[in-house]
């Protein structure tokens, strides 16, 4: 003798107080996402809250091609950088697809290929200061060695001019040919 299962009314208003309970525990349970526009935004607020303590917060990188990069880590630690540890920063831990590697950057802010470094703010400020000198020295040395071999039969001067267009000036005077021609036609119909 077969039995069917009957449903009744009370039946089911346990059913659905049954799930409506699990749905509001799994929404309660469920992360926080953050919606960036690149995983490698530092967020506003942690980057005041260290440059207050007159440090620079940037990303260094620490694998190239899945192997860990030794040199360009050694590197940047010699320069004074330093990772920064995810009790430093717990907020950069939650919904960014934070990473626990098993490696030396065990607790440190990972996103793929590059990790979250900290410099004092003096000596991140030096380096940059010393990049802009050696970029402008090796540009007075360029333009000194080619004045230097100038000849007066062909004068070497600089009569660069920059010239901002936008959009296609053929395609723009067409369009005002066509303009006049329409106005043309209204004026003399």
């Amino acid at each position: 003798m077969e039995t069917e299962n009957i449903i009744t009314p009370e039946d089911d208003n346990e059913a659905s107080e049954q799930k409506s309970r699990e749905a509001s525990k799994r929404t309660n349970d469920q992360r926080t996402y953050y919606e960036t526009d690149s995983w490698l935004d530092i967020p506003e607020e942690v980057q005041t809250k260290f440059l207050d303590l007159g440090i620079k917060l940037g990303w260094l990188r620490i694998y190239l091609n899945g192997e860990e990069d030794y040199k360009a880590v050694g590197k940047k630690i010699n320069e004074g950088w330093e990772f920064v540890t995810s009790e430093e920063v717990p907020e950069m831990t939650v919904g960014y697809g934070y990473s626990k590697s098993t490696d030396r950057f065990e607790n440190c802010i990972v996103r793929g290929d590059v990790a979250l470094a900290k410099i004092p703010l003096s000596n991140w400020q030096e380096r940059k200061d010393r990049g802009i000198q050696r970029n402008k020295d090796m540009n007075d040395a360029i333009n000194a060695r080619l004045m230097s071999m100038q000849d007066r039969r062909m004068p070497i001067s600089d009569n660069s001019k920059s010239r901002v267009t936008v959009g296609n000036d053929q395609f723009l005077s067409i369009q005002r040919i066509s303009l006049n021609k329409k106005n043309n036609n209204k004026k003399n119909p």
